[in-house]
């Protein structure tokens, strides 16, 4: 469900996509909006990731790539964004100097001609957009 590019709220996904996998309509027992969410929060950051890499494996083996001259067009896309307020995030993500916000930073690598994230980070904001694209390079 969290991969179906969802258009509505939780309650207007989560029936027909229960639906669709157990081939019944769930009239008798719905699955709740925080049922989903506390399972949701359980879901480890690294299954993600391999997800992304089965994925893009997968598309890669059914499609050839498009590339420019040979090569892969690839590029990294950095920003910032304020976190909530919270001791946990604050010590993992750090507050600039003379801030009062946590920040995080985020990253992509992005294949341009395919449409693809290649590889995608949210670090502390301590981590420079340079090391993370170092990172990237010996990635791809």
């Amino acid at each position: 469900m969290l991969l179906n590019l969802r258009k509505g709220t939780h309650r207007d996904e989560l029936d027909p996509f229960f639906e669709t996998i157990t081939g019944d309509p769930l009239a008798g027992a719905p699955v709740s909006e925080a049922a989903f969410c506390r399972a949701r929060k359980k879901i480890k950051p690294e299954a993600l990731v391999r997800l992304n890499d089965a994925l893009l494996d997968s598309a890669n083996e059914q499609i050839a790539l498009r590339r420019w001259q040979g090569f892969r067009v690839l590029t990294v896309d950095g920003s910032t964004a304020r976190l909530p307020n919270t001791p946990a995030i604050a010590d993992y993500f750090g507050k600039p100097r003379g801030s009062g916000v946590s920040l995080a930073r985020f990253s992509r690598l992005h294949d341009v001609l395919n449409g693809q994230t290649i590889q995608a980070d949210m670090v502390p904001y301590a981590t420079g957009e340079r090391e993370l694209a170092s990172e990237y390079l010996l990635f791809s």
